[in-house]
């Protein structure tokens, strides 16, 4: 699941925390991994907004979807609102996706 591997890359401890001079050499692929997963992460959240565009592109009004993305969504649109970036969106759902993950280990594991 993409977002237990974005916690657990979140919790994991690095060589580079405690010394900062290690930093570059990414020792332990901290950076190599989150790289990749930020680089799945942006991918998919790309295809996903484009689908569901063009997905509402096509439909009516009544067929409306009514998720948390059609509202990020409808909210980009409207007129006198804060406008939302595609970046700024994505930056939303990875933040949704953190905190799902997290509750999910924490249900797995009793964290406290």
């Amino acid at each position: 699941m993409m977002s237990a591997k974005i916690v657990q890359l979140l919790g994991r401890m690095s060589l580079s925390d405690f010394f900062p001079i290690l930093a570059r050499f990414d020792l332990q692929g901290v950076e190599r991994d989150s790289e990749k997963t930020r680089n799945k992460l942006d991918q998919l959240f790309t295809t996903i907004i484009d689908d569901r565009i063009e997905s509402n592109l096509k439909e009516t009004e009544d067929e409306e979807k009514k998720d948390f993305l059609q509202v990020l969504l409808n909210y980009k649109d409207e007129k006198g609102a804060i406008p939302l970036s595609r970046d700024e969106i994505k930056l939303i759902l990875l933040v949704r996706c953190i905190i799902v993950g997290y509750k999910s280990l924490k249900g797995q594991y009793d964290i406290s």
